[in-house]
């Protein structure tokens, strides 16, 4: 007789329900073994992560906003979600998604992570990133490439020079947010449009150590409705799953992807790029003993939140997690089963 079990919960959209399987271990593998792991059980490495993104620059938009019709118009957005976040969710636990990582099974596919929690496989792809963060992730506009590493043409600049001023090539995000929190006479569009830039390059797709703006997406912001309806949260998924999984193998250049994934991971730091949190918060919905650990409630959002930092404390540690995928009264985890029928 099937074990497996059903439970409900609530996502972010107010009023919705999202149906999550519950199962065993046994029932999900079918006398079946799971493919093999980048780090044998138990063996795992214990290290750490640099972001280059921070969840702070949330902070200051919505200080610099408040109040005004720009805000109401950004909250009424795709981003509107990421300002409703939990605080408690947000202090980010390297040991967390270390652990995450260095669980994960060896598979073919391609832009999903499956880790084993608890002699559980879970799977964070796309559809979960977009869960979790509420942010769009339907299919790009055609001839639209994420990874477009071509040199901008001259004229891609000349929106950047009204926006952020001529010949201000090398401008930083952080440098932007000083920009708009210095200037009290700043036209209203003209703050909205830097804010969106801070938000995208310096929370969601922060792909170097000093983030900096991205010629396109200023370009992409002249129409401001085209850039509010662009699905951004496909491209940073795509920027944060690639730091997060082995590479595609290419003979001559990356002939064993899975050991240079693990030399990577038993580095001192490992920097991740795109938007790390939403693994954690997928962890968080995925497994409840990790919440648990946490404590606290969902209260206080990033917009109800008073202060211009973040609360300093470290999230989980390496005890919590281990603690969380011994607890015996976790029935189960998070299962696709979808991958096991080979779709």
């Amino acid at each position: 007789m099937s074990s497996r079990k059903k439970r409900v919960a609530k996502s972010g959209g107010k009023g919705a329900l999202v149906l999550i399987e519950i199962a065993h271990p046994e029932e999900v593998v079918g006398n079946q073994k799971l493919p093999s792991r980048l780090f044998a059980t138990d063996r795992y490495p214990s290290k750490r992560f640099n972001l280059n993104a921070s969840l702070e620059y949330l902070l200051l938009v919505r200080d610099v906003l408040e109040g005004t019709d720009e805000m109401e118009r950004l909250l009424g957005s795709c981003f509107g979600s990421l300002f409703r976040l939990p605080v408690r969710r947000c202090a980010f636990s390297a040991k967390l998604v270390h652990g995450l990582l260095t669980r994960q099974l060896v598979t073919k596919k391609m832009l999903e992570l499956w880790p084993v929690f608890g002699g559980d496989p879970m799977r964070f792809s796309l559809a979960e990133f977009g869960h979790v963060t509420g942010l769009p992730c339907g299919e790009f506009e055609e001839g639209y490439v994420v990874d477009d590493k071509a040199r901008p043409p001259k004229g891609d600049y000349v929106f950047w020079d009204r926006l952020l001023g001529a010949g201000r090539r090398d401008i930083t995000i952080a440098e932007v947010a000083a920009m708009v929190a210095g200037d009290k006479e700043m036209p209203p569009t003209r703050k909205l449009k830097l804010c969106l830039i801070i938000i995208v390059d310096g929370v969601l797709l922060a792909t170097n150590q000093e983030p900096k703006p991205s010629v396109k997406h200023v370009k992409r912001l002249e129409k401001l409705d085209r850039f509010l309806s662009f699905q951004w949260g496909r491209e940073s998924f795509w920027w944060t799953i690639s730091s997060m999984i082995p590479p595609a193998k290419v003979i001559g250049k990356c002939d064993d992807p899975n050991g240079a994934f693990c030399r990577k991971l038993r580095q001192e730091t490992k920097v991740l790029v795109g938007f790390p949190w939403a693994l954690q918060l997928w962890a968080f919905e995925a497994i409840p003993g990790l919440i648990a650990r946490l404590g606290g409630n969902d209260e206080q959002t990033l917009l109800t939140y008073d202060g211009e930092k973040l609360p300093q404390h470290t999230g989980l540690g390496l005890v919590d997690v281990l603690h969380a995928e011994h607890d015996p009264k976790v029935s189960g985890s998070l299962i696709f089963v979808g991958w096991l029928c080979g779709r």
